[in-house]
């Protein structure tokens, strides 16, 4: 959060606590509860779900998040490239945020 901050303002609308312990739809543990991960809602002002938000700010939050460790970065477009071949991804419970997983 550190490293994006020094770049971005942003809001976080879950850290650890309001979400589920396991990830939407899976049986595997999501990463909130163990406070590895972070969800934003709002970059630079602009809500993140909001059509008039330019994609390119939304896109270049998430690189940042992958380039400070996070290892799994959701929000409402796939992105190509990453450190991993799945290191972004995006689906139906991200159109509105972007999730920044963290191992440690």
């Amino acid at each position: 959060m550190l490293a994006l901050a020094g770049t971005y303002d942003f809001e976080v609308s879950v850290v650890r606590s309001g979400h589920p312990l396991l990830v939407f739809g899976t049986d595997r543990r999501s990463d909130h509860p163990q406070g590895r991960a972070f969800d934003t809602w709002r970059i630079d002002g602009r809500a993140v779900v909001d059509p008039a938000t330019p994609a390119e700010l939304v896109d270049s939050f998430m690189r940042a998040a992958a380039a400070a460790g996070s290892y799994n970065v959701g929000g409402p477009r796939q992105l190509s490239g990453g450190a991993t071949a799945n290191q972004f991804f995006s689906d139906a419970t991200h159109h509105d945020h972007v999730h920044a997983g963290f191992r440690t």
